[in-house]
């Protein structure tokens, strides 16, 4: 099924975990701190830890006057936080994004780390759904993305940290979950179609028993008890739970995964998928670095005698613009002899999505350069 590409990763907030800590339990910890709030007694179930404390904090004396200031604070936390995670990421992120026969990952966190791992393999195209997105915020799945060679469309099914536009809390996600039922502004149709039509590995989702069973309905065309469309849910979770109860009577083609980690369960999967790939393929993928087996999404191609100024202005602006280092390919130095250097810019050119040439007069006036070609 995966190497199918019939099989779309849906990742939770029980899956970002590096060098012993929790993502969510780190910010949430920061959050409370930030509003002198204490932790309660009741340890909060692993993935929920930010609703916790965002309800703790609504509850206290002191309490931001809107939901807006407190979702903002949250968006900072999460971003800080981001930052320090990008250094050492969350190696089943890494492990998970590794697995080429993935072209569509759902992320239900808020922070970028999937992001991040995805974009040492692959470029990137990141699509957010949520009620209030602004109207130029809003995007989908590319028509052609089945052709769309080296890349990967991650969804934010939850929206992406930024003021007012992600969830923190059951109250928010029972907005997006409705948005979604009903079909409501900013749904990404597309996606969300594929998303129907194909099956679904869920792995450390930690829904609330509520949502779940939303979440599983409304992503699939037909009543569970009548569905022909399977679904993994890799959670920790009793075995006599209401949620897993309710799978057994009325859904019969979702498989329950109890007995590993999501983690565990990710470094068994990549594991597995090396190994049903040809023994070349395999060494290819420890040895070659990505950069030479993954189209770019823009080419800087110019005379390096007469425009470097002019295309260091160009690749410095697409960085600001929010474009990643690892999205690029700008030759600031000659690469190697003659035919290894042309070798590896017309296969960079073949593979890139938009070719980006800058033109100059000094540079048409050239008589002779490879720029040329």
């Amino acid at each position: 099924d995966i190497s199918a590409g019939n099989v779309i990763p849906v990742i939770g907030w029980q899956f970002v975990t590096a060098s012993g800590r929790a993502f969510n339990r780190t910010v949430a910890d920061r959050l409370l701190q930030t509003y002198g709030v204490e932790r309660t007694d009741r340890q909060a179930c692993a993935g929920r830890e930010i609703n916790e404390a965002v309800c703790l904090i609504k509850a206290s004396p002191s309490a931001p006057a809107s939901d807006s200031d407190l979702r903002a604070d949250v968006a900072a936390i999460i971003s800080t936080t981001s930052k320090e995670f990008a250094g050492d990421l969350p190696p089943a992120l890494c492990k998970l994004a590794a697995i080429s026969d993935f072209q569509l990952f759902v992320y239900l966190c808020a922070d970028n780390l999937l992001a991040q791992a995805l974009k040492k393999q692959v470029a990137v195209q990141e699509i957010e759904h949520a009620p209030d997105l602004p109207p130029g915020d809003k995007s989908d799945l590319a028509p052609d993305w089945k052709t769309r060679s080296g890349e990967a469309s991650l969804l934010y099914l939850f929206g992406k940290a930024r003021s007012d536009f992600f969830a923190i809390h059951d109250e928010d996600l029972l907005e997006f979950a409705h948005n979604l039922i009903s079909g409501g502004q900013g749904v990404p149709s597309r996606f969300l179609d594929e998303m129907r039509s194909r099956k679904l590995l869920l792995i450390g989702c930690s829904f609330p028993d509520w949502l779940s069973r939303f979440f599983l309905r409304v992503l699939n065309r037909d009543r569970l008890i009548a569905k022909k469309k399977h679904e993994w849910y890799v959670e920790e979770t009793e075995a006599g739970s209401e949620f897993t109860v309710f799978i057994h009577n009325f859904s019969r083609d979702t498989e329950v995964i109890r007995d590993l980690s999501p983690g565990a369960f990710v470094d068994e999967l990549h594991r597995r998928w090396l190994e049903q790939r040809t023994p070349e393929a395999a060494q290819e993928s420890e040895t070659e670095a990505p950069d030479s087996r993954v189209g770019k999404i823009f080419f800087i191609s110019y005379s390096r005698k007469t425009d470097a100024p002019a295309a260091n202005a160009l690749y410095t602006k697409l960085l600001e613009l929010g474009v990643e280092r690892s999205e690029v390919w700008f030759d600031r130095e000659t690469l190697e002899p003659a035919d290894t250097f042309q070798t590896k810019i017309l296969s960079g050119i073949d593979r890139c999505r938009y070719f980006l040439p800058v033109i100059s007069h000094a540079a048409d006036n050239r008589s002779e350069a490879f720029f040329r070609r």
